[in-house]
């Protein structure tokens, strides 16, 4: 497939450029396209063997670390990133997932807020990225409302994120905002017409407001 012939690709580029850290990267993320967690994982930390204390590496090894479960590790690459000054609203962020990954609810969402107040206003990606985790730790805790303002934050920083729109769907739906559940479920199905999710949840949404209405 195209992804094989990419890594073939890559594994010749590192062979003729060894000093490039980011064809490991590039290796890793084809790994993920296919699903391969751990070998991402390992392409990582053979990177970090020839390249330490590479901040992208660094970065992207405590993401997987902890897609993986493996707290104990990411705060090890934590550590290693706050070591190199790699930046504190990222970090932050990095501290927020593991602390939801140890089921620290209000820790995490302190966190996350610290990495919303210290992120550059241009890095809407990391700002989308605190305000959902935010809203997972909400939603946890029962506090739907501020799930819901959390969600509207991460839509306004990437109106085109169908999984922010998708969230903010249902937890409207949950507080009983249908009218405005169904808004949002007709502009998803327009950005992804093929999403059956979407088009069942709207057709189940607008039921539910015609009924109360």
């Amino acid at each position: 497939g195209k992804s094989t012939f990419a890594s073939e690709l890559i594994k010749a580029g590192m062979s003729e450029s060894p000093e490039d850290p980011r064809l490991y990267g590039a290796a890793a993320q084809l790994r993920l396209i296919d699903g391969d967690v751990p070998g991402a994982t390992e392409l990582l930390r053979e990177g970090l063997k020839s390249f330490p204390g590479q901040r992208d590496l660094i970065w992207n090894l405590a993401g997987l670390e902890v897609e993986s479960g493996e707290a104990e590790s990411a705060k090890e690459l934590i550590a290693d990133l706050r070591a190199i000054e790699f930046g504190e609203a990222p970090i932050h962020f990095l501290e927020a997932r593991v602390l939801l990954l140890d089921q620290e609810y209000q820790r995490a969402i302190a966190s996350a807020k610290k990495s919303r107040s210290l992120s550059d206003r241009t890095d809407r990606d990391l700002l989308k990225r605190s305000d959902l985790l935010l809203a997972v730790c909400f939603e946890r805790l029962g506090r739907t409302d501020l799930e819901i303002a959390a969600l509207r934050r991460a839509v306004n920083a990437d109106p085109l994120c169908r999984d922010a729109r998708q969230t903010l769907a249902s937890a409207l739906t949950r507080a009983g905002s249908l009218q405005e559940a169904v808004a949002e479920l007709r502009y998803l199905t327009l950005l992804n017409p093929s999403s059956t999710r979407a088009l069942i949840d709207l057709a189940k949404c607008t039921l539910l407001h015609w009924q109360r209405s």
